[in-house]
Parts: C-alpha cells; structure tokens; sequence
C-alpha cells in the first residue's frame, strides 16, 4: 500500500470538506414576503441558514390581530365599542407615544381620529361623507380626553374611538425587529407598507432604499444608501443601536378621486378632510414607531409647518415634496441623505 499517495488523498479529501463547510457557513441573503392584514411585508435576513420563517410570521399575525381595532378580538374594539378596555403593556407603550406625538404636533397626530377614519371608510375603498357628518365626527376627536389608569385601563368618553393606523405600522415592524434579535439575528431589512426598518448592513454594504414619486407609478425620486455596523454582535443594545428607520407619507398610497378631486387617506383632525399641502412626506429616525407617526404628523400640518415641526425632532431627518402648478418641489430637513438639485421631480 502506497502510504504517502493515500495521506496525499486524504489531506486533499480534507481540504475540500473544509472548503465546503465554510462556504456553507458564509453569510447568505434570505427574503421571505407575506402580509400585514392586506398589507403586503417584506423581510430580508442576512443569516447562515435558512431562517424560521413560520416562527417570524406566527409572530407577525398575532401582533397585526392584536393592534387591528377591527378584529372583534382587539382589546382596541373593545374599547372603541364600550368605552373602556383594560389594555396589554405592549399597546399601553403604543398608545403614550401616539399621545406623545399628538402633544408635540399640536393634535396634528392624533390617535382618537376613529370617528372620521370610520365616516370616511378607506378600508373599503373610501367614500365622501355629507358635511354634517364631518362636523359631527370632528367633535368627538380629543386625544386629551383619552385617560390612562394605573391598571392599564384606558377610558374614552361616548362615542369617540382610538385608531392607531398612524402608528401602528411602525410599532408591529419595530415588534418584528425585536423578535428577529431575540431569534439570534442581527442584519436584516423589514419593509411594510412603506414603513422600512433596517438592522446592520447587508453583507457589508449599506442598503439601498427607494423613495418612491408621489406621481409617477413604478418610479423614484431617489435613491438613499442607509446602515450602520453595529460594533458588538453579542449585545442586543449594541445591535438596536444600528437601527435605522424610514417610513414615507404620501396621498398616493390610498386615495379615491370623485369629481376630478383626489382624497386620500391621511385626515386632518382639525377640518375632518383628508390633509393637503404635501404630497409626499419621508422621515428618517432610529425608530420606525416614531418614523411612522412623525411622518403622518407632518403630512398633515403641511410643507411649510410640516418642515418646521420635523426639524425640531432630535434625531430625526426628512424630506417634504409638495406640488404646485403641476410641478412638485421638494425641501430636505436635518441632513437628510439626498441632494435636492440630483432628485427626479
């Protein structure tokens, strides 16, 4: 037996065996799409194997039914149908940050908005209330009459209901971050909606966020880059300290138009109408709760008070387009990641 040609063999049956369990080990791209309601949700994972897939989406169905004021279940419909609901900690620490940005918008924000969202029922494609009806409904819209006990029973007054549909987006992608660290995961990108919230880098490299024209179908207005490594992959703190977030507002995503008038979905609690001033509203913070809301904020406050209100948000960056003539213009806020001169308006 020839000793020396069979280790020869053997050091090369070796080799490639170690070959092969590091490149099998090397990090890969993973992307899974489902549903937030009839939302549609998207996730990419950067892991060595294949994710739990079943495991995030149960997740994801039990946190979209318990936010849904909808679902006969919801402890929102509950409240929204008698009053008064005790109310779990993950929706008490929801509903004080809607509270919160409601305070800072001056009401622009405002999560009791459900008497108006109902009348003008963009669930089902949208329709446009009688006058009275709007001025009725605006009556019963007053986030600072909603009350919080200590036992995390919270109190409307008659007739007046909580929506989250400004928040809730954000929390539930915020929830699925979350989750995916607690699963051992520590890059990945959640995209609902609109809502995007971004977790370290893509092998490497930033990720590539498309803004999308509030006018032209299929098209952007630019593309930013976004990522941060984070320096420390066994420390959860570290690793939700490379969060980024970025949620756009726009009349273009639900909207009805009747008698050559477009409505869309976002109203404003002060007039009962769906907001104008802006057609598209992009906010950029380490949150995507507190992207989510922000944007709606200030969608609704307007181009010009819109700009003023998000540039006094630490932390937080954004980009406001609005149109005039037919021609859109567009300001950037806090260092946004844009060039105005380079955007396709």
């Amino acid at each position: 037996m020839n000793f020396k040609k069979t280790k020869r063999y053997l050091f090369i049956a070796v080799l490639f065996l170690s070959i092969f369990v590091i490149t099998s080990c090397k990090p890969r791209v993973y992307k899974k799409a489902g549903l937030l309601k009839s939302i549609p949700l998207h996730i990419i994972i950067v892991s060595r194997s294949e994710p739990k897939w079943d495991t995030i989406f149960k997740y994801v169905d039990s946190q979209t039914s318990l936010l849904d004021h909808r679902n006969i279940l919801s402890p929102l419909n509950k409240l929204n149908s008698t009053g008064r609901a005790v109310m779990p900690d993950e929706i008490i620490r929801i509903i004080r940050e809607a509270l919160k940005i409601a305070g800072e918008s001056g009401g622009a924000f405002d999560p009791t908005i459900f008497p108006l969202t109902k009348l003008w029922d963009f669930d089902h494609g949208g329709k446009l209330p009688e006058k009275k009806g709007i001025e009725r409904a605006k009556k019963l819209v007053n986030y600072k009459l909603l009350k919080i006990s200590d036992n995390n029973t919270v109190v409307l007054p008659k007739g007046m209901g909580l929506d989250l549909g400004g928040i809730a987006k954000g929390a539930i992608v915020d929830g699925i971050a979350d989750y995916l660290n607690k699963l051992g995961y520590s890059q990945f990108l959640i995209e609902a909606g609109g809502d995007i919230l971004m977790q370290g880098l893509k092998l490497n490299a930033k990720w590539k966020i498309g803004i999308k024209h509030p006018r032209k179908d299929n098209e952007y207005v630019t593309v930013v880059s976004l990522g941060r490594k984070d320096k420390d992959k066994n420390s959860a703190a570290e690793a939700r300290a490379s969060r980024i977030s970025i949620v756009t507002s726009g009349d273009y995503e639900r909207y009805f138009e009747k008698d050559g008038v477009r409505y869309n979905h976002i109203i404003n609690p002060a007039t009962g109408y769906p907001a104008h001033g802006a057609v598209s509203v992009t906010v950029i913070s380490d949150s995507c709760i507190r992207a989510d809301a922000l944007s709606t904020a200030a969608f609704v406050l307007g181009y010009k008070k819109g700009l003023e209100f998000l540039k006094k948000q630490a932390g937080t960056s954004g980009l406001i387009i609005r149109e005039e003539n037919g021609k859109l213009q567009a300001e950037e806020i806090n260092n946004f990641p844009a060039v105005l001169d380079e955007l396709d308006l």
